[in-house]
């Protein structure tokens, strides 16, 4: 027997169709973001470490630099001034309060440093390293930029600087920073606002000390006269007929005792 035609059921397989396709409409937008949020997150994290990786070249980079430079020449001079660690120094080393060629950077979020800033970029002279994509002769998947500065130091004095910061006067210690950026593409690419937010930075600082020393063989000891190594002499001592005879026991150095008989 054949059924009733119900007219108010008529266009229900339209809608189910839209419906359906609407669900897997949004199932994939949604599986699109997840996937292309998880690049991203797995993106960010490989230029995060390659930035570490260039400031830490850049750190072994500045400590071979600084192991033939003129410390002296290189170092900012003392800045005449004290601060707080809560406002920047009225006057940098190099006699400005805007950084130049990045000079001084970051001061006000440089709490290691009681505002002192990163210091002045390292300069051998030769080369400035500034955004530095290479180094003998090997390259860097981004770049990176290192600065020296002067440790900074509490005045101990009982005037009104009392407890202030300062830098250190010594020239034989220094705070070696490295900055480390990826991805890069130029200098003037990092001054864009797509520059600025799709790079990473990492930044890391060692302390450098040096000892001179006018005597290049004061460090060693016992060598002499039959010492605690029963060497007699050393790399630093001259070998002389004296001692070589204290070396062998003699009393008398051999050749003195060739030219007595």
């Amino acid at each position: 027997m054949r059924q009733p035609r119900r007219r108010h059921e008529a266009g229900i397989a339209l809608v189910l169709a839209l419906l359906s396709l609407m669900l897997l409409t949004f199932l994939g937008l949604t599986l699109a973001t997840s996937t292309s949020t998880e690049l991203q997150i797995a993106n960010n994290y490989r230029w995060s470490q390659q930035a570490f990786y260039n400031a830490e070249a850049g750190l072994e980079v500045g400590k071979k630099v600084l192991a033939t430079a003129d410390w002296t020449a290189i170092l900012p001079a003392p800045r005449a001034t004290y601060w707080d660690g809560a406002t920047a120094p009225t006057t940098a080393a190099d006699g400005t309060t805007t950084p130049a060629n990045r000079n001084f950077e970051n001061w006000a979020c440089d709490q290691r440093g009681n505002g002192a800033g990163y210091g002045r970029v390292l300069s051998d002279g030769s080369i400035t390293y500034t955004d530095r994509t290479a180094a003998y002769g090997q390259n860097v998947n981004g770049a990176f930029t290192l600065w020296v500065r002067r440790p900074v130091v509490v005045s101990t004095d009982t005037s009104a600087n009392s407890g202030l910061y300062t830098d250190s006067g010594s020239p034989d210690t220094l705070i070696l920073t490295a900055e480390g950026i990826a991805p890069y593409s130029d200098a003037a690419g990092l001054g864009t606002v797509i520059g600025q937010q799709n790079r990473a930075v990492r930044t890391m600082e060692t302390l450098v000390s040096r000892t001179l020393s006018s005597v290049v063989c004061g460090t060693l000891s016992g060598q002499v006269g039959g010492g605690p190594e029963g060497a007699g002499f050393g790399s630093c001592t001259p070998v002389d007929p004296t001692s070589i005879g204290r070396t062998l026991g003699m009393a008398t150095p051999p050749i003195e005792n060739a030219a007595a008989r």
